[in-house]
């Protein structure tokens, strides 16, 4: 319950220095399945956690990534190096430093995600927000999709 709170307050709480707007959204329907809310801290919604495990699956299928899913060590080494158990656990074992490289390259894709969604102009442009306003609406796309991730690591 707690955790449908977080993160519907995070869907109603506007990024700082963007404005709500009327016009049609380009990516409205794409914002349905992914979870986002355009303009607000959960723009980017759960895309990172689904890029990351896209990617996982297939370094996994073309075999960069050994994974013998018949053992269970393996398969939940595997499902746990999508989320971010790590995290939250620390450098305990070898294998939970490895895993936490994966949170690592789920945060990565979160701040490209980000990065596309303020230079290229998706708000306003670059040059008429400023390099900080760029930085600090960068940082609060990222945080929130950290949050998202441990919401996930919840589920």
């Amino acid at each position: 319950m707690v955790m449908l709170l977080i993160f519907l307050v995070c869907s109603q709480v506007l990024l700082y220095e963007i404005m709500s707007s009327d016009l049609a959204d380009p990516l409205y329907w794409m914002r349905l399945i992914l979870a986002s809310n355009c303009g607000m801290l959960m723009e980017l919604g759960i895309s990172p956690i689904i890029t990351s495990g896209m990617i996982m699956q297939l370094l996994a299928g073309a075999n960069l990534v050994e994974v013998h899913s018949s053992l269970k060590e393996d398969h939940a080494l595997f499902g746990g190096a999508q989320k971010c158990a790590p995290f939250i656990l620390g450098y305990r074992t070898l294998k939970t430093f490895l895993l936490t490289k994966i949170l690592v390259f789920t945060l990565s894709i979160s701040l490209g995600h980000a990065a596309v969604y303020v230079l290229t102009g998706f708000y306003r442009q670059p040059k008429d927000l400023g390099a900080s306003i760029c930085l600090l609406l960068i940082i609060q796309l990222v945080a929130t999709a950290l949050i998202v991730i441990l919401l996930d690591e919840l589920l």
